[in-house]
This record gives structure tokens, C-alpha cells and sequence, in this order.
């Protein structure tokens, strides 16, 4: 951002709040919620970025992505869609045992499963239940004075199963296959098992492979960081090797647990910035007008086609905007959105279990300066599913 656009965010951020009219930006976000708000503007070819910190992260700071996760698997899904890997309407019975099948049925349920397509666990109509209120919380793997990992990690399958170690309910069949929207972090589990199984690789492989090194995204991973690559979020802290943003509570207090991990890699596993964010979503926006897009013209109408109102293939959308939203334990909270028409789209990202409530303000105050009326009144009022899943 150019000095006199950042001037005016930050006097848009700070009017109003509850400090002295000296207070810093930061000092304010602190005080709204959050150490860092890490954010990126995408306005024709440019990507803009920039990072409000009271520590020592910056624009190449990765953050937790949450549930934008889901999203991004689902460009990996349409890449292999256009490989001949998988095939939208499909029936999950194509690629997975009988036995994984049955295991998602209940006696009210049962023999409905094999019903369920690609395209509806990726729309989330799939039937298939929540795994609990929390959704997937995620594992404390940061390691104890003894160095030992504090809980153990399921596999996919156990998580998807509910199985010691999980801490998460089991996924199961609830409704009719494509009858009733359900957001369902589950479903995209299934569909992690059914992309691993019938590519014989891990996701996180597969996703650098056929998505984040041709964009050169080189800020996204589905991986697990190390604990040394993690920034202290203090004014006197150093930035990690790896330059991984820690989780807070609020502005000024750190999580116990600096993240948590994912096995649902493909519903709440990623780490990346806003500036990767937007160079994916530039690629789709280009493919929906460009017949040499990253993907064909065809699909990526397809992957944006609404199947249910307000729900796309895995993107929430309305008739001008796509885009989600984004919160994991114990302290992350996101937002992604884009136009259907034109080269424009905002990513914002923060580090706190509070900070929903920050980049609610950044995001009002860049709409205003940006003249982005439409994207202001999606977020507002547009989706009361993607509120649901943020937080007020």
C-alpha cells in the first residue's frame, strides 16, 4: 500500500477507539484483539500487501488458513478433475472400499452413502454431519520440558472415525445424499481420503505439486511447522526461522499451545499469507475469463457454480463475490473474498481467538477507501453461514 492510503486505514482503524488520540495502530488492534492483522489487497494485476504487528511478524509471516482450507483443496480437486483423476459427479463408491463407505452409515442410513458425489462434498450437501460443536479443534503437539509431544496425533482415518487418539466425534451419514446443505468439515476429510487413495500421495505433496509451485505460491504449505520456526509475538521478540505467527487469546496474552495441528489437512490444515491467498484467487478470476487460464474456463465456472443458495464448490458466493472465512483453535480467525467480474480481492488474517472482531473494522475500513460497496454488503449481510463459522 502507498504511504497516504496506509495513513488513512490507520486513521479509519484508530478513530473511535478507547485509547488516546496518540495511540499507535497497533496499540489499538491490541487493544480491539489482536498483536497482528496481516492483510493483502489484489486491484487489477497488483497484489498489495501489509502487516500491522505489535511483534515481529511481517507480510511473509505464515498464518493458520482454518477453514480457507477447504477452498484451496478444492482448486487441487478441479486440477485432477482436469487431469481425468477424478470426475465431479462421481460417486465416492468409485474410489473408496465398501468397507469405508458402510463405516459412514448409521442404521438409518444405511446403503445411502454409496449416493454421496465429489460435488457434494465439496458443496457441503453431501449429508454428512459436523464432527462436534467445536468442529476440528486440532492436537497440542507442542512439545513439554521433557521433550515430548503433550497429546498424540491421529491419522485422517481415526479422525474420521472418532478413534483414540481423535477428540473429535465420528463422521456419519445423517441426511440424503445432496438434500440439505450441512457444512461439514468431515466431508472434505472423506474427500482427503479419496484424492491420497486414488493419487497413492499425501495431500500436502500433492497440493505443492499440482497447485502452490506452478502459481508460486511459495508461502503455503499443509505441513506441520517445527516449534523453533515459531515467532514470539512481543516487541522484543525475534521472528522464527520459519517465520510461523503464534496463536493469542486476545491483543496481548499467547496461547499455552502456540497452534494446534490438523490431520483434516484439507478442511483446516494450511498455512499461508495473504499475499499466496490472493495470487490463487487472481489465477481463478483469471481462468473464468481467460481461455489459458490455470484452469480451463469450463472448470472454474464449474468449481463457482452455486449448488445451493449462497454455496459453491467449497466458496461461498453470490452473484458479484466469492469467497470464505476462516476459524481454528486456539487462536486464528481469517477472511478471504474476491469479485466474480474484475480483478479485485482482499485477504485478511490474524493470530487471536478474538480477532474476528479486528479485521471486521480493517475490512469496513478498506472497503470504504477502496469504494468496494458490493464486498461490504456480502460480508455484512450476504451469508449467515460464513458469520456462523468467523464469529461476530
Amino acid at each position: 500500500m502507498d504511504t497516504e492510503s496506509l495513513i488513512k486505514l490507520e486513521r479509519l482503524i484508530t478513530k473511535n477507539a478507547r485509547l488516546s488520540s496518540h495511540a499507535s495502530v497497533t496499540s489499538v488492534l491490541q487493544d480491539l484483539g489482536t498483536p497482528t492483522v496481516s492483510l493483502a489487497i489484489l486491484d487489477g494485476e497488483k497484489i498489495l500487501p501489509h502487516c500491522f504487528t505489535a511483534g515481529s511478524d511481517d507480510t511473509s509471516t505464515l498464518f493458520q488458513a482454518c477453514s480457507i482450507s477447504k477452498p484451496v483443496a478444492s482448486v487441487l480437486t478441479f486440477k485432477l478433475i482436469e487431469a481425468g483423476k477424478l470426475s465431479l459427479h462421481a460417486s465416492i463408491a468409485e474410489y473408496l472400499p465398501i468397507s469405508a463407505i458402510e463405516a459412514l452409515e448409521t442404521t438409518a442410513t444405511k446403503g445411502m452413502a454409496k449416493f454421496i458425489t465429489i460435488s457434494q462434498l465439496l458443496s457441503h450437501t453431501s449429508g454428512l454431519e459436523t464432527s462436534g460443536s467445536q468442529g476440528f479443534p486440532g492436537y497440542d503437539v507442542s512439545k513439554n520440558a521433557n521433550g515430548h509431544y503433550r497429546a498424540a496425533l491421529p491419522d485422517l482415518a481415526e479422525a474420521l472415525e472418532g478413534q483414540w487418539p481423535s477428540n473429535t466425534l465420528p463422521i456419519r451419514l445423517k441426511d440424503w445424499p445432496g438434500h440439505v446443505f450441512n457444512y461439514s468439515g468431515g466431508g472434505m476429510g472423506v474427500l482427503q481420503l479419496i484424492i491420497e487413495a486414488v493419487m497413492d500421495a499425501p495431500l500436502a505433496e500433492l497440493m505443492d505439486e499440482h497447485v502452490f509451485k506452478p502459481l508460486g505460491m511459495k508461502r503455503s504449505m499443509y505441513v506441520i511447522p517445527e516449534e523453533d520456526g515459531l515467532n514470539d509475538s512481543t516487541k522484543e521478540g525475534k521472528q522464527g526461522c520459519g517465520n510461523y505467527a503464534r496463536a493469542y487469546y486476545n491483543g496481548y496474552t499467547s496461547c499455552e499451545a502456540p497452534h494446534r495441528v490438523n490431520p483434516e489437512q484439507s478442511a483446516a490444515g494450511l498455512w499461508t499469507t495473504p499475499s499466496d491467498l490472493l495470487t490463487l484467487v487472481s489465477a481463478i478470476q483469471t481462468s473464468l475469463h481467460a481461455d489459458t487460464g490455470f484452469l480451463p474456463k469450463r472448470l472454474a465456472a464449474s468449481m463457482l457454480i452455486e449448488v445451493q443458495s449462497g454455496m459453491a464448490h467449497a466458496w461461498f458466493i453470490t452473484p458479484d463475490h466469492f469467497g470464505h472465512g476462516g476459524s481454528n483453535m486456539p487462536g486464528w480467525k481469517c477472511n478471504l473474498l474476491a469479485s466474480l467480474t474484475n480483478k479485485r480481492a482482499l485477504a485478511v488474517m490474524t493470530n487471536s481467538a478474538e480477532g474476528a472482531k479486528v479485521f471486521w473494522k480493517v475490512q469496513a475500513a478498506l472497503f470504504y477507501l477502496l469504494g468496494w460497496e458490493k464486498a461490504s454488503n456480502f460480508c455484512e449481510s450476504k451469508n449467515v453461514y460464513w458469520h456462523a463459522i468467523i464469529g461476530p
